[in-house]
This record gives C-alpha cells, sequence and structure tokens, in this order.
C-alpha cells in the first residue's frame, strides 16, 4: 500500500449580506446534501446582515433517486480523508480572512457537518462568536484528547428526529461536557433540520 497528495478541486457558496456586513457565518452541510441546497436554508441571515459561507465536501455519490450528494468522510482512510477536509477548510478560511479580517465569525454545523466543524475548528487559530451544533456527534478523539478550546456552544435536537434518538443525544451532550466549558441545550420542535431557534439567535 503506498500514497500519494494530489491535487483537489473543491467547492464552496457565498451568500453576500444585504446590508452592512455585521458578521460572517459559515455552515457545514450535513451526510448526503449539497452545499448549494444547504446554503439557502440560512437566506435570511443575509438579510440580516451576514454574509454567509457552505463549503461542499470534497466525496461525491449518488444518492437513492440517482442524484449527486456528498460526504465528509467515511471510515474508509478516515485519517486521510480528515486531513484532507482540514488543509481544504485552513484554504477557505484564509480566503474569507482575507476578504474580511474585521467581523466576527459564527460556525454552524448540521449532522455530519458537527464532526466536520468540530475536528476542524480544534485545529485552526479561529475563535468563533459562536458555535452552533445540529443533532450530530461528537469526535471520539477530541474526547480523548481532552481539548477544551470550546469555551461555550449551542447544541439542538428535534423532538421528532427519527435520524437521532434522544438517548444519543444524551451520550453526545456528555460528551460535549468533556469538550467544551459550556453548552446551552435547545430542544426544538421539528424533525432533523435546521431549526428557527437557531436562525432567531442571529436577528438583532
Amino acid at each position: 500500500k503506498h500514497e500519494i497528495e494530489v491535487r483537489r478541486t473543491a467547492h464552496y457558496y457565498h451568500e453576500k449580506a444585504q446590508k452592512t456586513p455585521k458578521g460572517i457565518v459559515i455552515v457545514f452541510h450535513g451526510y448526503a446534501q449539497l452545499a448549494e441546497k444547504f446554503i439557502t436554508e440560512f437566506k435570511s441571515l443575509t438579510n440580516e446582515g451576514y454574509d454567509v459561507y457552505a463549503p461542499e465536501a470534497l466525496s461525491k455519490f449518488y444518492n437513492r433517486d440517482r442524484k449527486p450528494v456528498a460526504s465528509w468522510m467515511t471510515s474508509h482512510e478516515r485519517e486521510d480523508e480528515i486531513k484532507d477536509y482540514n488543509n481544504y477548510l485552513n484554504d477557505l478560511y484564509a480566503v474569507i480572512k482575507e476578504r474580511d479580517n474585521d467581523v466576527p465569525i459564527h460556525v454552524i454545523g448540521f449532522s455530519q457537518g458537527v464532526s466536520t466543524l468540530l475536528r476542524w475548528y480544534e485545529q485552526t487559530p479561529l475563535m468563533a462568536q459562536s458555535i452552533h451544533l445540529i443533532a450530530g456527534s461528537i469526535p471520539e478523539e477530541l474526547i480523548v484528547s481532552g481539548s477544551k478550546k470550546l469555551k461555550s456552544c449551542y447544541y439542538y435536537h428535534g423532538t421528532v428526529d427519527k435520524l437521532v434518538t434522544k438517548k444519543q443525544i444524551t451520550r453526545y451532550l456528555d460528551q460535549l461536557d468533556k469538550i467544551c466549558a459550556e453548552h446551552i441545550f435547545v430542544e426544538f420542535i421539528g424533525r432533523h433540520e435546521i431549526p428557527a431557534k437557531l436562525l432567531e439567535y442571529f436577528i438583532a
């Protein structure tokens, strides 16, 4: 078995603030989604003065409807996949900072995007203004390392989420205690989706 590093073309989407910018929001989509559609969930934030960036995962495949979707990683060659998407997200972060270095940055992870966000955030100099995690798992390696870079964060879960059970959420919150100094659990009436309560956080 051998390996070589290759060049890849990654894609991200950007929706500009519709008024004087007061912040940047980076959103991480879930498994079997595409950033182009995912970013539309946050259109209301641009009306509030936020630039929204949505990176798209590098691995593509067809879903059951034969439509192309993306995944951040699988268990196969997982360390390389994590390294690759961290390098990609670091490059995107550099682009964002070059465009606007003076406004606060917020980050949002949904489903598989939660673990992606947390792994990336751990190894960046970024100290986000706020961190929002929606119905996703906590990376085991961060728990083992005992990282406490997260000062505070919000964790959201829908009451009728059929993909993530309440038992799983209890475990995730216990794990979050080990890597986050303070977290706020927000339960909302809804499915495996972006909650209105999260979007309300950004409304002045």
